[in-house]
């Protein structure tokens, strides 16, 4: 089933089901690892050992090689956040001075899969899982017992890794344009639950700019997104 046909069957769920918790939002779990492919947390975690206390010009480099250019987001990234390229980059160099300066000292890292039922994730970090395909295989890491402030991308053409950093309050801001009380909903979405479930709904609408969808879906959150 594609994603935006789990989309339609998710919110036909939820709308039928009247006070009945909302099936999840489509998503790998730890199950699925056998069908990811692509370098994992071990190759990540020694890739940011190498960076971790490196001099500051070496840090700036690698966070600013993270940055995917437009064709691969557009490749990578699920439909609804497609358009959004400009809105990535924005939100790329506004947190890639607090990410360089995280990765200033030496500390223990430790990385894993990302995924969206994970309950040790954060809650951006929940929320930037509806960005990328099912199965995508994106890895997060902590730094020193702290997460690191991005979503880890394999890289391509040469290019260790990607990365997408605080892209999920793109949606937020998407949200709060149209609708100022539900983008406030989806900010508490990001914990495996009823909101979570239907903060999906509410960013992908927002990102269409499907008022429509948006209105219907904000409706269904209130009830659960307090």
């Amino acid at each position: 089933m594609t994603r935006g046909a789990q989309l339609v069957a998710l919110a036909l769920a939820v709308g039928a089901c009247g006070n009945a918790s909302p099936p999840p939002a489509p998503t790998a779990t730890p199950d699925d690892e056998l069908a990811v492919v692509g370098p994992g947390p071990q190759q990540l975690a020694a890739y940011l050992r190498t960076l971790a206390g490196a001099d500051l010009a070496t840090r700036q480099r690698a966070v600013a090689s993270w940055k995917l250019d437009a064709a691969t987001y557009a490749r990578t990234l699920t439909p609804a956040y497609r358009a959004a390229y400009a809105d990535y980059v924005a939100a790329f160099d506004a947190a890639a001075p607090a990410l360089i300066d995280q990765l200033a000292a030496p500390a223990v890292v430790a990385a894993r899969r990302h995924f969206a039922d994970d309950p040790a994730a954060t809650p951006g970090e929940v929320r930037a899982r509806w960005m990328l395909p099912v199965l995508y295989p994106s890895v997060i890491a902590t730094l020193g017992g702290a997460p690191v402030a991005a979503i880890f991308l394999p890289g391509v053409d040469g290019a260790d890794w990607h990365a997408l950093l605080r892209f999920d309050e793109v949606a937020v801001d998407h949200a709060r344009a149209l609708d100022p009380a539900c983008a406030d909903r989806l900010l508490r979405a990001g914990k495996p639950g009823p909101c979570t479930d239907l903060g999906y709904l509410v960013a992908d609408a927002a990102m269409r700019a499907d008022r429509p969808a948006l209105t219907r879906a904000c409706e269904l959150a209130a009830a659960r997104c307090r």
